[in-house]
């Protein structure tokens, strides 16, 4: 309507141009003259004007017909999928056991490229610039949407980022030492009430340093955290008794597995499988404090509903196949998926509740 609207407009101005260059001094003949043209102009005018209306109309039927053919057609070439970490790690590993699975209902490759750097935010950052076609993903981080809180970063995750598909629970994790005498966080948590205890953590700020914040303030118990420079400071530190415990992720499941260490809580609404199969929760232990991160697949903004839903239908085809689960037992995740709209809830809750945690603390963008 608004592009007829514009040509009408025009062709007014055509029109009047075209009337007032006929002379003026023509008398009654050159009144019948131009009524005569006046006309004339307006047949030619009308005609062409109702070639471009139709032309404009033609081309946003043709428009909104290719767009719907580019969506129903998705995908035509390979997937890229970027992922925010350096290759061989357990992240890196379950991003490409799902992008094989992934790629056989999408009827395309998906192709895993590893951008690590940025706080493990680089897969976020690299999509800023590309098109939401759907053909540049990423693997969403618990960092994606944790270190906005802290520093200023390139992206906003709640206006810059299209959730897809969430793959997997995120396992945060409490451990002791084999050999500890505490046997449950709640044995931690009596403890720290009368003596204060130590724990260690791979960073400050990250996802098991704010779940286990959360779980000091609502029990009241004492825990003092040691930030390292990784999980094996960490683990350093606490098999050399400078630490009581450690508040980590599934990246120590092989010390767990070897009997070095022993998780004794999750914070996931719900047990874990493979290696933490056997680790209770914190509800389990009356430990009213649930904390997860969402770790799946996104996209730069404004992409199109029907690559999302197909994007979506792909990945949970994945995530649901056996092989995909097994495999995911093995790098220790529990494979969990949640549709798109679900996925988005998921990260604004949890990126909702990073800001009022760190608003508790003080804690102010650098």
């Amino acid at each position: 309507m608004e592009m007829i609207t514009f040509v009408s407009t025009k062709l007014s101005c055509i029109n009047l141009f075209a009337y007032r260059n006929i002379p003026s001094d023509m008398g009654v003949e050159g009144n019948h003259a131009k009524g005569r043209q006046r006309s004339f102009f307006t047949r030619k005018i009308s005609s062409i004007g109702a070639a471009i209306a139709l032309g404009t109309i033609g081309f946003s039927v043709g428009t909104s017909t290719l767009a719907a053919e580019t969506a129903q057609s998705f995908p035509s070439r390979p997937v890229k999928l970027i992922v925010p970490t350096a290759p061989g790690g357990s992240m890196d590993a379950m991003a490409r056991v799902v992008a094989e699975h992934a790629s056989k209902p999408l009827g395309q490759p998906i192709i895993v490229e590893n951008k690590p750097g940025a706080g493990n935010t680089m897969a976020a950052i690299a999509m800023l610039s590309t098109e939401p076609n759907g053909y540049t993903l990423g693997l969403i981080s618990c960092a994606t949407l944790k270190l906005p809180h802290m520093t200023k970063t390139q992206y906003d995750p709640m206006k810059d980022l299209t959730y897809i598909s969430r793959i997997s629970e995120f396992a945060l994790i409490v451990a002791v030492r084999g050999d500890s005498p505490y046997k449950t966080v709640s044995d931690l948590v009596s403890e720290g009430k009368k003596t204060p205890l130590f724990y260690g953590t791979a960073g400050k700020f990250n996802s098991p340093h704010l779940a286990t914040i959360r779980l000091a303030q609502a029990t009241g118990a004492q825990w003092t955290d040691v930030a390292y420079k990784g999980d094996s400071e960490a683990i350093t530190a606490l098999m050399g008794g400078q630490i009581n415990f450690i508040a980590t992720s599934n990246s120590v499941i092989p010390y767990i597995q070897s009997g070095k260490l022993r998780a004794i809580g999750v914070y996931s609404d719900k047990r874990l499988k493979g290696a933490l199969e056997n680790v209770p929760t914190m509800s389990e232990q009356g430990l009213q404090v649930v904390d997860t991160c969402p770790f799946g697949i996104m996209g730069p903004k404004g992409m199109d509903p029907a690559v999302v839903k197909k994007l979506d239908a792909a990945f949970r085809e994945a995530i649901n196949s056996p092989s995909t689960q097994a495999s995911a037992e093995k790098f220790g995740f529990t494979p969990d998926y949640l549709d798109a709209a679900s996925f988005d809830g998921l990260a604004r809750r949890s990126f909702e509740n990073d800001r009022a945690l760190f608003e508790k603390l003080g804690k102010k963008r650098e």
